[in-house]
Formats: structure tokens, C-alpha cells, sequence
């Protein structure tokens, strides 16, 4: 029963884990579009500037170089918070968990599947009290 539910809590934990991957997955996309948005308003910022209709004055092309400067800065931060892809704390434990929790369903199976054979051997009379050994051992040497 105890890898019923070490299985149950594993598949719990990966669901949680998926989740949370994938909320992080679409926060990179949205970050991503942005950071398109921002690069084809420098795109056009640039344009722009090397139009001629900014040909008037010195201040109106300053002008039109600090909107560019600050989209292109604007587009490279919303990158880089795009590229960022580091799983959060909650991730991390719920991995953490669903391996722990199948590590432990493998040692309970293995532990019944080595014990049905050996209890069969000596029959019912001694299978309980080995299996109480078997565990106590098993327990113990945590």
C-alpha cells in the first residue's frame, strides 16, 4: 500500500513540477514578444532617425537618438529576462519530492518482491517476523 502512495505522491509532485514549468515557459515567451515589440520600435526609431524629416534642427535628432537608445536598452533588458531560465524554488522541491518519493516506491517493491519468494520458503509461520526484521534493518540503517 505505502507504494501506492509513494507513486500517488510522486505523480502529485511532477504535476506540480510541470505547472510550474510551464508558467515559467510562458513568461519567457511573453518577456520574448516584448523584447520583439521593443526591438521593431528601434527598428523604426532608426528609420526614422536616418529619415529626413528630423533634418530641421540638432535637438530633433538628439531627440530621436535617446528614443532609440532607450528602446534598444529597453528590448536588450527584456531579453535577457526572456533567456533567463533558472526553475524556480517550488520547482526545484517538487523534483525533489517526486524523486524521493519514487526512490522509496522502488525500495518497497524491491523489498516485497526479495521478501515473497524467501517468505514462501519458510513458510507463514516465520514470513511475518522475517518481514519485521527485514524492515526493522531496512529502517535502522537510515
Amino acid at each position: 500500500m505505502r507504494s501506492v502512495e509513494l507513486a500517488k505522491l510522486a505523480a502529485q509532485a511532477e504535476a506540480i513540477r510541470l505547472k510550474l514549468q510551464t508558467r515559467r515557459q510562458v513568461m519567457r515567451a511573453v518577456f520574448g514578444a516584448i523584447a520583439g515589440l521593443f526591438g521593431l520600435a528601434a527598428l523604426v526609431a532608426a528609420h526614422v532617425l536616418m529619415g529626413g524629416g528630423i533634418a530641421r534642427s540638432i535637438g530633433a535628432v538628439l531627440a530621436s537618438v535617446v528614443v532609440l537608445a532607450f528602446d534598444v536598452a529597453l528590448a536588450a533588458v527584456l531579453a535577457m529576462l526572456a533567456m533567463r531560465n533558472q526553475p524556480s524554488q517550488e520547482e526545484q522541491e517538487a523534483l525533489t519530492v517526486r524523486n524521493r518519493a519514487l526512490d522509496q516506491a522502488k525500495e518497497a517493491l524491491a523489498l516485497s518482491v526479495v521478501l515473497a519468494p524467501v517468505a514462501r520458503m519458510v513458510g507463514r509461520k516465520y514470513a511475518f517476523a522475517l518481514t519485521l526484521g527485514a524492515l526493522a534493518t531496512r529502517f535502522l540503517s537510515r
